[in-house]
């Protein structure tokens, strides 16, 4: 009983955290704080593109929020680009404004 209802709360933490990734791509992209002259353009889910960066992809738990993300993505009709930064905080710095492009 204990395994399962761990095993729930685990389940329930991932969906949470891929929420949470999914709901924060609505923003316009780094920027120094002064957006006055940016211009928001809304799309179609299927016409968005999501990039994330996870630490790393050698914890089940992130592999577990990877999978979740895509599937979630792709059930909407919007592509994803993931990358693993296996626990370098340099490279995970470095693939944000890739994955913008």
């Amino acid at each position: 009983m204990k395994k399962k209802l761990m095993r729930l709360l685990m389940i329930g933490a991932v969906l949470i955290l891929s929420f949470g990734a999914l709901s924060a791509c609505g923003s316009t992209g780094l920027s120094s704080g002064d957006d006055s002259g940016a211009k928001v353009t809304k799309k179609k889910a299927d016409k968005l593109t999501i990039g994330v960066s996870i630490s790393t992809l050698s914890n089940p738990a992130f592999i577990t929020l990877k999978n979740k993300i895509q599937d979630y993505a792709k059930s909407k009709g919007t592509t994803v680009k993931i990358t693993d930064a296996q626990n370098d905080t340099a490279k995970q710095n470095n693939d944000i404004p890739r994955l913008h492009n």
